[in-house]
């Protein structure tokens, strides 16, 4: 049996498993608030790139 922790899933060989999404943004360039270059999504009001901040 499985256990699933913070850190990941601890498989029943004591090995833990971690999953890492990944996400790659392609917008439509006639969005007026965002554009995305190379997979990264930035605001085209200040052309940083958002950053996702887990509420964790």
């Amino acid at each position: 049996m499985e256990e699933i922790y913070k850190d990941g899933i601890i498989q029943s060989d004591g090995s833990i498993l971690v999953y890492r999404p990944t996400l790659y943004f392609d917008v439509d360039p006639e969005n007026e608030i965002y554009y995305s270059e190379n997979g990264v999504l930035y605001t085209k009001a200040d052309g940083k790139p958002v950053l996702y901040e887990s509420s964790n």
